[in-house]
């Protein structure tokens, strides 16, 4: 992560940007998730977010274990 007075690239700072604005809205879970589930590595998440790499495992172990006790959803039957 960058200290305060280390500049950053601009294209880091507008991802750091977008990421904390994601954070605002939503719980720092569901985004740890959604940036997981488009491939961006768990150490770049941390540092996006402001947080360690062993940080967001967690978190991602913490969802998957919550998504696997949900009951499984019923289709509609078909007429």
């Amino acid at each position: 992560m960058a200290t305060k007075r280390e500049k950053l690239d601009p294209i880091d700072e507008v991802a750091r940007l977008l990421a904390l604005n994601l954070k605002r809205e939503r719980g720092l879970q569901e985004v740890i998730v959604e940036l997981d589930s488009v491939g961006i590595p768990q150490a770049r998440i941390g540092e996006l977010l402001g947080t360690s790499g062993n940080y967001v495992s967690v978190a991602l172990a913490r969802a998957k274990s919550a998504q696997a006790k949900k009951p499984a959803r019923k289709s509609p039957k078909s007429t």
